[in-house]
């Protein structure tokens, strides 16, 4: 395999000048015949970079990409001949008022369409940073780009590295398949990871550490998140889909950092982590959409060997009620060996008229917390229609 150093090629460490262009050159060079891009250690300065098949990103130790934090240096790529994209400008058109916005796709690192493509990093200190790159004209006045944007890919590595502080989604993956992360740290505003109609995605020994939603998706199909640390002032899973199972997980509030639409951040001003709302809203946000409903209900939730602490609810979950809770059912959640401790309020949860929610407990003990423990509440409201709960 072809491999190239990009400091070979002109690319000039620890500038404030924008490399993109130069790098972009590099990573051309695999668009035939693939090979393996090596960023050496030191800064480099990007806006957005596009990767092709069989093509690895390897991040040294040491090295560090830097997104602009000038939105306009951002470029939006053509959308490739069959490629269909489910981001949730596709799927969430409530939120963007059935407008185009192209900007929504800028990223760092983006790929369409492509095949066997990986970032690989050597540990904590190989980092992607997007430097929360603001954009008043963004989706909510704030947001800028992703961190990284694969459209319909397949077989796609991500490991051994940290990514951060981004001016939208850390990673957005949609209509992707066969995707391993591993090792890679999530740090600072945004979401983590959204996985929307992405099929066979292992996330493993992997932290998300942030002031959004941990791990999100419409539509998933056969999710395993294992042996991770979960934190987060929002949801841990704002998720929607089919055969996902969470095993060996610490999943945990307060967030860390502040819920990004709490704080006020401008143009070159670090999102401050003391500010802002900092409470784990729910373990599992229902999201669903009508643009692109489900034939079947969701379902085979499982949370094996987990602890789950100082969540305020354990589900939010309210059948039809708004475009994200419909689109598709939820049928079934089962907790095993997962106490779920220090618990606020009960979930709340309005039941579906035709398919009933089976919650099923094994060995999951449930408590809340000191100011709240004397008000009777359980898990669920007393006579949600449509509920049974097992305790095993």
């Amino acid at each position: 395999m072809n491999r190239y150093v990009i400091t070979d090629y002109g690319v000039i460490p620890n500038t404030d000048a924008l490399q993109t262009e130069a790098i972009q050159k590099v990573l051309d060079l695999c668009k035939n015949g693939g090979g393996t891009v090596v960023i050496p250690r030191g800064c480099f300065c990007i806006a957005s970079l596009r990767m092709w098949s069989d093509t690895t990103l390897y991040l040294e130790s040491g090295a560090q990409l830097l997104g602009s934090e000038e939105c306009t240096n951002y470029e939006v790529f053509d959308v490739p001949a069959g490629v269909e994209l489910r981001t949730d400008m596709e799927l969430i058109t409530q939120y963007y008022l059935d407008k185009p916005w192209p900007e929504y796709r800028r990223a760092m690192i983006s790929a369409y369409g492509e095949k066997n493509i990986a970032i690989i990093g050597e540990g904590e200190d190989s980092v992607i940073d997007g430097r929360d790159c603001f954009d008043p004209d963004g989706e909510e006045g704030f947001r800028g780009p992703h961190g990284v944007f694969f459209t319909n890919c397949q077989n796609i590595v991500m490991k051994n590295y940290t990514i951060k502080r981004n001016g939208n989604f850390m990673h957005q993956l949609d209509n992707c398949k066969d995707i391993l992360m591993e090792n890679v740290t999530c740090l600072a505003g945004h979401d983590g990871i959204h996985l929307h109609h992405c099929v066979s995605t292992l996330i493993q020994s992997c932290r998300f550490i942030t002031g959004d939603d941990c791990i999100a998706g419409i539509n998933i199909k056969d999710l395993v998140v294992r042996n991770c640390e979960i934190n987060t002032s929002c949801q841990a899973f704002r998720i929607g889909g089919h055969n996902i199972l969470v095993e060996d997980c610490h999943i945990y509030g307060p967030g860390y950092y502040p819920h990004r639409k709490t704080v006020v951040q401008g143009k070159g001003v670090e999102l401050p982590r003391e500010q802002g709302r900092h409470n784990l809203i729910a373990l599992i946000n229902h999201f669903a959409s009508t643009n692109f409903p489900s034939e079947i209900p969701y379902g085979g939730y499982a949370f094996r060997n987990c602890l789950v602490e100082m969540c305020d609810q354990l589900i939010l979950y309210a059948a039809d009620e708004g475009p994200l809770m419909s689109g598709a059912y939820l049928s079934d959640i089962t907790f095993e060996n997962t106490p779920l401790t220090n618990m606020r309020y009960p979930a709340y949860y309005k039941p579906s008229p035709t398919v009933p929610l089976t919650v099923t407990l094994k060995n999951s003990p449930v408590t809340f917390r000191e100011e709240t423990r004397d008000c009777g509440y359980g898990l669920f409201e007393e006579g949600a229609e449509n509920l049974t709960v097992v305790v095993e």
